[in-house]
């Protein structure tokens, strides 16, 4: 396909539609995945007449990143901020658990939710006055869930029964190298093997079993495992990897910056193994590689798949998605066989490797593509989101519930500038302020006004779900 054309014209369509701004919608302090926002934000304003509006903190990492992007209009995020600054209608793409940030906005504003989670989404905690499945539904209706990869969308079918039946994918990519790894193995008479992630409390599991596998193998070889990344979990890391230090020479790298990355995997790995993008990373480079199970508990497995065995852009999956996922696994032990007890064994590996990454996840082009289409079709408008979830900014609404003999009978509710009490279902008292007066009702009589002499300030500012017995 001929994406650029069709770029332009899809451009055009969105125009046609009235809309002439997309703003990237992820405030982030570390990296992450909003690296995925940044390369679309830089496309746009490269390659498109679209206005183009990045939101983050004002000391946010992207934004940092950004800053020498002057064609990129930035938003400062925080969590008292009541109003969306760009009044004109703007297309907004932002990751699905993020619906609690949207201010009030211009009603015609469409909305894209990119759901890029695997482990189960704490909906019922996010949305705490029970709008979850309302709120996912209005998405499907009006095309506007997107995923990141098959287990994304799966982790919402599996734990929300929706049903979400689309395949709008937003894949992962990488730009392609122009180095890429050496053919022959990096040391005779040793296995250099490489974990390429953070390590955060729900990679470290792909990890230990990793270990557990590597451990049990059977060589004459020295093995080694060269562990990149850092992350709140790295010393529960190292403690766990001293339990294997006879069997496995572990070097431990710490974050390897991006521009001595290639050089570290070309001169260090021979099989490249973990979850999500640093997949890619190895693939890119021709470096044979493989996709870890991943769990919040101890992982009891010895299975994984090549990134060539993989289906729907997928670069994950928890083990009870396993069965369902239906690829084609491989022993841990027969993956490092194929490269090191068979010849040619890394470059056919790597090569196959490799083509798989150039196939699905090289393309910045058809990812806009994708995008595109995206803000095209979505009918999602924040009126309409409104409609489900009246409470805007939501992160601003807190809740207390107070139980009698066990049982939640009173619930107060605070907002901006609004306080309901319920008891039960009933409403049976609000208090509403803005910066002249307060009124206060009961059973929804006004009782009473009161005039403000002093400056007005909203009434909640954090978003809490405290509960009182």
């Amino acid at each position: 396909m001929n994406y650029q054309a069709n770029l332009s014209k899809l451009v055009e369509e969105i125009k046609a539609q009235g809309y002439k701004s997309v703003c990237m919608w992820q405030p982030a302090y570390n990296l992450g995945g909003g690296s995925a926002y940044l390369r679309f934000a830089k496309y746009l304003v490269e390659h498109t007449d679209l206005t183009v509006y990045y939101m983050d903190y004002k000391d946010g990492y992207l934004s940092y990143l950004l800053n020498a992007q002057p064609c990129i209009h930035f938003l400062h995020y925080d969590e008292n901020l009541l109003d969306f600054p760009v009044k004109e209608k703007c297309i907004i793409i932002v990751n699905s658990t993020r619906v609690v940030q949207m201010p009030r906005m211009n009603p015609e504003n469409k909305l894209v939710f990119w759901h890029w989670e695997t482990i189960p989404s704490a909906w019922d905690i996010v949305l705490i006055n029970h709008e979850v499945k309302k709120y996912l539904e209005l998405t499907k209706n009006n095309h506007a869930m997107i995923y990141h990869d098959w287990s994304a969308r799966d982790s919402l079918n599996r734990y929300q029964h929706i049903g979400f039946e689309n395949k709008d994918y937003l894949m992962l990519t990488l730009p392609p190298k122009t180095v890429e790894c050496r053919k022959e193995l990096v040391e005779a008479d040793a296995i250099n093997i490489c974990f390429l992630s953070r390590l955060a409390n729900d990679k470290k599991r792909s990890l230990f079993y990793l270990i557990d596998n590597y451990a049990k193998y059977k060589t004459n070889k020295k093995k080694k495992l060269h562990i990149i990344g850092d992350g709140v979990a790295a010393n529960e890391v190292k403690n766990f990897c001293k339990k294997f230090e006879k069997e496995i020479e572990f070097i431990f790298n710490g974050t390897v910056p991006k521009e001595r990355l290639d050089d570290y995997l070309i001169n260090h790995a021979d099989i490249l193994f973990g979850v999500g993008t640093s997949v890619l990373e190895g693939a890119s480079l021709k470096i044979p590689s493989v996709v870890l199970l991943m769990d919040s508990r101890p992982i009891h497995d010895e299975d994984a798949f090549w990134v060539y065995d993989t289906k729907e852009y997928c670069m994950g999956i928890l083990t009870e998605e396993k069965a369902d996922f239906g690829v084609k696994y491989t022993k841990i032990s027969e993956i490092i066989d194929s490269v090191y007890n068979k010849s040619n064994g890394k470059k056919d590996e790597g090569q196959k490797s490799y083509e798989y990454f150039i196939e699905n996840h090289s393309s910045m082009e058809q990812v806009i593509y994708s995008l595109l289409t995206f803000f095209k079709e979505s009918t999602l408008t924040f009126k309409k989101l409104q409609k489900c979830i009246k409470y805007t900014p939501y992160c601003q609404l807190s809740i207390v519930k107070i139980k009698l003999l066990g049982i939640n009978a009173i619930k107060i509710m605070q907002h901006v500038n609004t306080v309901r009490i319920y008891m039960g279902p009933l409403q049976i008292y609000k208090k509403v302020a803005d910066r002249n007066k307060t009124k206060h009702y009961v059973f929804g009589i006004n009782i009473m006004t009161t005039r403000r002499i002093t400056g007005w300030k909203p009434l909640a500012t954090s978003f809490k779900d405290t509960k009182r017995g």
